[in-house]
């Protein structure tokens, strides 16, 4: 037995006797009360009657038995069935004092008539006839049908989701020496360093923030060619500029030949250590903001103007923020905020900040509204192919791509290039540039999660893809692919000239297999790894890695930052020098 099936207010649907009125069924009044209060008593249920029978006949239309009954068997009036004069599906309806047929359709009286307008087909005496609902057809599953018809099932997945990318085994025997006698072992470092001569003496210091639960200014640590010591600046200025764990940029910030030291950190925005010789800084902010909190900062000339520029990104979700702060103020009726009391524009994740003549730093962050938070950032403000300058960045977002941007000089604005491109279903971790195959490119690792119906099972995992410009294409070479039940994040990658080739080449280190990883770039465009058993080993957890030449050999060497996270089975954190050995 089929019913006619209409959307009908819950409350009506639902009614089980239950009101603010008595039912019908409600005790009689006593026989003392007054003439009055028999009157009201008599006026309540009669109300009571009538939406009793508004509720039946609203159930009635819905195909719902009466609130008394649920028996199938007393409400065959009720059943679609055959006309045998025409041929067509009709369902009767009981007449009652609430129904009413006006200009062919049959109406309910107490209901509106857009809710309630049924064509009638025919009456008689004791029932309204109406067209039965036409059901809709049950289609079969999409494979069931796609058989049938001889068809393939959708494929809702890029097959190449499902690729695996392992690089060949390289002939090249290159040692890498660890000459790490002096640097921390141990300790929360993160999440970036930077490698650059800050004294002049052609020879580079690794500098960085202090470490995550630890004390201190800027961290400096300068190599004899046997072991390292540590360097204790000397900080100068505003001592309300606090250095926390987070990044570390090098650049000529004020033009005068010394490189300047950029920090930013967690809870901390960015501000800059003025180099003002022999280890010893002056701190500004200059117009950065102090809200900011990030661990990544760049540095470079985007607008050509001759003055350094920065980009950095933030630590934490500032559009989920601004979101929670817009929710609270609509349900405290305040007026949803935009910027903060000292002018920073809130809800924007990566920022752009520009250096002036007079020294200070403006934001011009128009088109990175799009960008993502993340960990690391990379500027390439002159790259070799004379283009757009750009820069490359983590995305903690699921799913996020928006990890590499051009600055286009003419507008002042910043142009996503990672839409479509950039590794889908997952986000981005560690970054560094460099180039592929003689163009500019960004290097970038991350981590896949799994796409709702991926009908070929999941393809969870990790690796590293390169993002390289080809004339004004950005293209894509995937350089290693692991699928993994889960996948492993490795946040450190380096890139530069290892085996003196001329190629950039890749230093990894790689958390899944604990081992700092090296790959070589072909002049054919592929790469090939080194023997693991000339590969270092890492334990915990990678945070950056550097290529560049420590000793003056003329070879590039490897440079390590590390922590250990909570549940660690050591303690193992810190720096670690792989020296070139060829």
């Amino acid at each position: 037995m089929k019913r006619l099936a209409f959307v009908l207010p819950l409350a009506l649907l639902a009614w089980t006797g239950c009101s603010s009125t008595p039912r019908t069924d409600a005790p009689a009044k006593a026989q003392e009360a007054s003439a009055d209060a028999a009157k009201e008593a008599a006026a309540r249920e009669a109300l009571a009657e009538r939406e009793r029978k508004t509720v039946e006949a609203a159930r009635m239309l819905a195909g719902l038995p009466p609130v008394a009954e649920e028996d199938d068997s007393a409400r065959e009036e009720w059943v679609i069935f055959t006309d045998p004069d025409t041929g067509k599906k009709l369902q009767r309806i009981p007449k009652n004092p609430s129904l009413r047929v006006v200009d062919g359709k049959l109406r309910h009286t107490q209901l509106n008539p857009r809710m309630f307008a049924i064509d009638l087909v025919r009456e008689d005496e004791g029932f309204y006839y109406v067209a039965a609902p036409v059901e809709a057809p049950v289609r079969p599953p999409v494979e069931d049908e796609a058989a049938a018809e001889g068809l393939r099932p959708i494929v809702e997945v890029d097959p190449l989701e499902y690729e695996v990318v392992t690089p060949a085994r390289s002939k090249v025997r290159l040692r890498l020496e660890e000459k790490s006698e002096g640097l921390p072992t141990s300790g929360f470092w993160r999440s970036n360093m930077a490698v650059a001569d800050l004294d002049g003496d052609k020879r580079p210091e690794i500098v960085t923030t202090p470490p995550r639960l630890g004390m201190g200014t800027l961290q400096i640590f300068r190599y004899d060619g046997a072991r390292w010591s540590t360097v204790e600046p000397i900080i100068e200025g505003d001592e309300s500029l606090n250095y926390a764990y987070g990044g570390i940029a090098v650049a000529d910030m004020d033009g005068d030949d010394r490189p300047d030291v950029v920090s930013i950190g967690h809870g901390s925005g960015p501000f800059v250590s003025y180099n003002l010789g022999g280890f010893r800084f002056r701190r500004e902010a200059r117009g950065l903001p102090r809200r900011m909190s990030g661990r990544a900062v760049s540095a470079g000339d985007l607008d050509g103007d001759g003055r350094a520029d920065l980009v950095a990104i933030s630590d934490e979700s500032e559009g989920s923020n601004l979101k929670r702060l817009q929710m609270k103020a609509e349900a405290e009726g305040r007026p949803a905020p935009g910027a903060s009391d000292d002018g920073y524009k809130l809800g924007i994740d990566t920022r752009a900040f520009f250096g002036s003549a007079a020294g200070t730093f403006a934001e011009k962050s128009a088109g990175l509204e799009v960008a993502c938070f993340g960990y690391t950032i990379e500027l390439n403000a002159a790259p070799r192919d004379a283009g757009a300058p750009f820069f490359a960045s983590g995305c903690r977002y699921q799913g996020g791509r928006a990890i590499l941007f051009e600055y286009d000089r003419k507008t002042g604005a910043f142009f996503n290039k990672g839409r479509g491109l950039a590794e889908d279903y997952g986000f981005h971790s560690g970054t560094a540039l460099g180039t592929y195959q003689g163009r500019p490119a960004a290097f970038v690792t991350y981590v896949k999660g799994n796409a709702r119906g991926a009908t070929q099972g999941p393809f969870r995992g990790h690796g590293v893809s390169i993002y390289y410009r080809d004339g004004q294409e950005w293209k894509r070479k995937r350089l290693l692919k692991v699928l993994a039940k889960v996948g492993t994040e490795s946040q450190g990658i380096g890139v530069g000239d290892l085996n003196g080739d001329g190629l950039d080449d890749v230093a990894l280190g790689d958390d899944s297999v604990g081992r700092v990883r090296v790959f070589f770039q072909t002049p054919a465009g592929d790469f090939e790894e080194l023997d693991p058993e000339l590969q270092p080993k890492h334990v915990n957890r990678s945070m950056s890695v550097k290529i560049v030449d420590v000793d003056g050999d003329g070879k590039n060497d490897i440079v390590l930052m590390y922590e250990y996270r909570t549940a660690a089975k050591t303690r193992a954190g810190g720096l670690r020098f792989f020296r070139n050995a060829g």
